[in-house]
This record gives structure tokens, C-alpha cells and sequence, in this order.
């Protein structure tokens, strides 16, 4: 695994450990320079 899959991985990891902390999707999506709906289709 390259570098930079990794840090997609790890970043994807956190941004995703936010939600069950009742953060809507559309604000960690848009923290995390995500458009939501391609956030959702992440998840």
C-alpha cells in the first residue's frame, strides 16, 4: 500500500469514527472536504 492510499484510509477512519457521535453526515462530509452525498455512498 502506497502512501497515499494510506493517509485516504486513515483519514477515511476518523471521518467515519465521528458519526455514531451523532454528527450529522452532511457536517463530517463537508469538515472533510467531502460533497455528502458522495460521503454517503463512502459509508
Amino acid at each position: 500500500m502506497g502512501f497515499a492510499q494510506w493517509y485516504r484510509q486513515k483519514r477515511q477512519a476518523v471521518e467515519l469514527s465521528r458519526l455514531p457521535e451523532s454528527e450529522p453526515v452532511s457536517v463530517v462530509a463537508r469538515e472533510s472536504g467531502y460533497l455528502p452525498g458522495s460521503f454517503d455512498n463512502m459509508c
